[in-house]
């Protein structure tokens, strides 16, 4: 019997997370989607223990839905916290509370595919982050705010495929999303 899927997509500010995540979720019979957002608190320390337990437990619902039928689809989880630490947006060390998460994720019963979202022209950045969206924390994000996260997602997806057995980290180049969506039909088998 074939496994159900976990499907996580990664990547800066005007990426196209929300264009795929939308279009996945049409695709994919059976998916549910959770677009997560990180949480309200700016107390570094309150933001750092209710960011453990929030992800903790997001993994503990993630273990109970094993065999249940349906497909996970996920815009940004743990991953996103642990770029924003590294760059500085966020002031705590999110290493190993990030490497726990990533460990007990290798775990659960899906196949699981982590999709890293990224841009050859960079300069696509700049016309796609001018769109209307929140700010969370008054963080405002421009061009070199996307391209170093880019690069930082780059390198802990690195870290993720040496660090686990069963998850696929996959790099999607979206400058073209006829292009990326073909890619995905093949790798996820969307009839």
């Amino acid at each position: 019997m074939e496994k159900e899927k976990l499907i996580i997509i990664e990547g800066p500010q005007g990426v196209g997370k929300t264009t795929l995540t939308n279009w996945l979720r049409e695709k994919i019979a059976y998916t549910n989607l959770y677009r997560l957002t990180g949480n309200k608190y700016t107390d570094e320390n309150a933001a750092k223990s209710r960011s453990k337990k929030m992800y903790t437990n997001l993994i503990s619902y993630i273990d109970m839905l094993e065999d249940c039928g349906v497909n996970l689809l996920f815009d940004r989880i743990f991953i996103s916290e642990l770029v924003y630490c590294r760059l500085g947006i966020r002031t705590y060390n999110y290493d190993n509370i990030a490497k726990k998460l990533i460990k007990r994720l290798d775990l659960v019963d899906f196949d699981i595919y982590i999709l890293n979202l990224k841009l050859n022209d960079t300069n696509l950045y700049f016309e796609r982050t001018k769109r209307d969206k929140p700010s969370h924390h008054n963080v405002n994000f421009g061009i070199e705010s996307s391209i170093q996260q880019q690069n930082m997602y780059t390198e802990i997806m690195n870290e993720i495929k040496n660090l686990t057995e069963n998850i696929t980290v996959v790099d999607l180049y979206t400058d073209d999303f006829d292009k990326a969506k073909e890619q995905l039909t093949k790798l996820l088998n969307i009839i």
